[in-house]
């Protein structure tokens, strides 16, 4: 994956953080404009595209055992994602949130 393909892929927003899963399978990426995705580094693919914060993403950081993704941002909230523990398994997962 190139730097300009994440860039464009990631909702078309210039890339202010990242990390790594443990095992270095998954990079979680955080833009200017909010959006966090995952992309799996062996196939360069997206995995899952998280609903996004309200302004900058300032730091994304995986659990230790790569189950959880935590990010912050400029909304001033900090955000869990518990990942299904398929997420290694499969080249792209669809993420549902039900509205309440």
């Amino acid at each position: 994956m190139t730097d300009n393909a994440a860039r464009r892929a990631v909702h078309g927003s210039p890339i202010n953080c990242l990390a790594f899963s443990k095992d270095d399978k998954i990079l979680a990426v955080g833009t200017e404009k909010g959006g966090i995705k995952l992309w799996n580094m062996a196939s360069g693919k997206d995995l899952i595209t998280l609903p996004p914060h309200d302004g900058e993403v300032l730091c994304v950081a995986f659990s230790a055992d790569s189950r959880t993704v935590a990010s912050t941002g400029w909304d001033k909230t900090i955000k869990l994602w518990e990942l299904p523990p398929i997420v290694h398994a499969y080249p792209r997962l669809e993420l549902f949130i039900e509205k309440k």
